[in-house]
C-alpha cells in the first residue's frame, strides 16, 4: 500500500511540473496557454503580462507599456502610448472617455468627450505637454491631478523644467496638441501621395517610430496609420 502511495503522488508531481513548463514554454513562444479553456473563457496568469506588453499604441505603433492611456468610445476601446496620442486620435469623432493616471499621485485622471465638449474629473486636473525628444512621447505628455502635482513633479524633473512647460487644463485640448506638437518643417513630404507641401500646424501628422510623418489630406493618413 505505501509503495502505490509513493507512487501515486510521484506521478502527481510529474504531472503538475509539465504543465507548469508546458505553460511558461508556450507563453514565451507567444502562442495559445494549455491553461487556458475556450468551455470555460478563464485567461492564464502567464499570458496576461506577455499580452500586455505586446499591445502597440493606436496612433503611434510603439508599445503602450504597462498602463496605456486609453480611449473607449464608439463601441471600441483603443490604448495609446501617452495623453497626445490619444488627444490626437480624437479630438473629433465619436464621443467617449479617455483614461490616465496622474503621473505623480497615479490618481486616476478622465477625461470625457460629450456633445463636442471635454470635461475632466478631477475638474482641475492639467496637463504637461511637450515636443518629444529621442522618440519617446511617454515622459513629455503627461497628466496630474492638480496643478499642485504638476509643480512637485517638475520639482523633480530639471529637465523638463528647463522647458517652461505651462500647466494646462486638460479640458483645452486644442493647447495641449499644440504644445506637443513637433516643430514645423519648412517642407515635408506625404508618404503616400509623395506630394511635397508646406505643413501648417492644422496638418495631420503622425509619429512611428521617433519619426514625424505629415499628410496632404485626412486619407493619407488613415491609409499611413493602417499600414
Amino acid at each position: 500500500m505505501k509503495l502505490v502511495s509513493g507512487l501515486v503522488v510521484f506521478a502527481l508531481f510529474i504531472l503538475g511540473a509539465a504543465l507548469v513548463w508546458a505553460a511558461s514554454s508556450h507563453a514565451e513562444n507567444g502562442v495559445s496557454c494549455p491553461m487556458t479553456t475556450a468551455k470555460d473563457g478563464a485567461s492564464c496568469p502567464m499570458m496576461g503580462a506577455a499580452k500586455a506588453s505586446e499591445q502597440t499604441c493606436a496612433e503611434g505603433g510603439k508599445p503602450v507599456g504597462k498602463s496605456p492611456v486609453t480611449f473607449k468610445g464608439g463601441g471600441k476601446t483603443l490604448s495609446y502610448r501617452c495623453l497626445h496620442c490619444a488627444l490626437t486620435a480624437n479630438q473629433t469623432g465619436a464621443e467617449g472617455v479617455i483614461t490616465t493616471h496622474s503621473a505623480i499621485s497615479g490618481k486616476l485622471v478622465t477625461l470625457t468627450r460629450k456633445a463636442g465638449k471635454w470635461s475632466a474629473l478631477p475638474t482641475e486636473a492639467v496637463a504637461l505637454s511637450l515636443p518629444e525628444t529621442g522618440g519617446d512621447c511617454s515622459t513629455r505628455h503627461l497628466a496630474f491631478s492638480n496643478t499642485a502635482e504638476f509643480s512637485s513633479y517638475l520639482k523633480s524633473h530639471p529637465k523638463l523644467a528647463a522647458a517652461k512647460p505651462k500647466a494646462l487644463s486638460l479640458t483645452d485640448v486644442t493647447a495641449i496638441i499644440d504644445a506637443g506638437r513637433p516643430p514645423l518643417p519648412a517642407q515635408a513630404t506625404c508618404p503616400v501621395m509623395h506630394e511635397t507641401f508646406k505643413p501648417t500646424k492644422d496638418t495631420l501628422y503622425s509619429i512611428k517610430n521617433g519619426k514625424t510623418y505629415y499628410f496632404c489630406c485626412p486619407d493619407c493618413k488613415k491609409q499611413f496609420d493602417k499600414a
